[in-house]
């Protein structure tokens, strides 16, 4: 698909996130492959999923499934782990991703340059790859759009050392708000999106897609959450 294709299919749509990490008993691509078969008999076949591995066995178990493919990968002396380097770029681009995305904070990846230089790269190399970049401030989108980014997503929003305190239990509402301000790219909200007033809250504010994971597809983590809903009433 084409970019514009590509961006009218996710106006205004649920994208799910299939992942998992080893600490998950639903962690294989075998169990990758069902939650996402799910959604799809729910009707919605977008997905963010993670390894190149795990990409091409939702493809062929669900055909005309969008993909936004990542690749975490974990590197000595480099906090940038969401698809790092040209390395996992060139394995995403092989496997037929429809949107890359990648680390669109100010940090420096594995090379010692900044996500932004490794922006532009792709696009010099790759023209037509749809490139999502997951940030953390307005900044962060900022540069990222004037790198080339296609679309900034609120994924990391308190997941950096200068966003720390907004790591908080809800999505935050007013980030996207400024976003929308102050860019205008297509803008996905990512991130503490725990209900369907959530979303359509993140839409509301100027998102122009959601992405819903662990409410979705982590019962380890749901159960956590009313665990500890129950646990605290004395």
């Amino acid at each position: 698909m084409e970019k514009e294709q590509i961006l009218n299919r996710l106006n205004k749509s649920l994208i799910v996130s299939v992942q998992s990490s080893d600490q998950n008993p639903l962690c294989t691509k075998e169990h990758m492959v069902l939650l996402a078969e799910c959604s799809a008999a729910a009707g919605c076949t977008n997905f963010r999923v993670d390894t190149p591995e795990h990409v091409e066995a939702i493809k062929k178990a669900i055909p005309e499934a969008l993909i936004i493919g990542i690749w975490k990968a974990d590197y000595p002396d480099s906090n940038v782990f969401i698809t790092p380097t040209m390395k996992e770029v060139e394995a995403l681009v092989a496997c037929g991703v429809d949107i890359i995305a990648l680390d669109g904070t100010h940090g420096l990846n594995p090379a010692g340059e900044t996500t932004y230089k490794l922006i532009k790269e792709i696009k010099e190399r790759y023209p037509n790859v749809v490139l999502m970049a997951d940030v953390a401030t307005v900044a962060d989108a900022m540069e990222s759009q004037k790198a080339g980014a296609d679309i900034v997503s609120t994924t990391l929003r308190g997941y950096t050392a200068d966003t720390k305190e907004f790591l908080t239990q809800d999505c935050d509402m007013d980030f996207i708000k400024e976003l929308r301000r102050s860019i205008s790219c297509f803008i996905i909200a990512e991130g503490k999106i725990w209900t369907r007033e959530d979303a359509a809250e993140a839409l509301e504010s100027g998102a122009d897609a959601v992405v819903v994971g662990t409410a979705i597809n982590n019962p380890k983590l749901i159960t956590e959450r009313f665990l500890t809903a129950i646990n605290g009433i004395t």
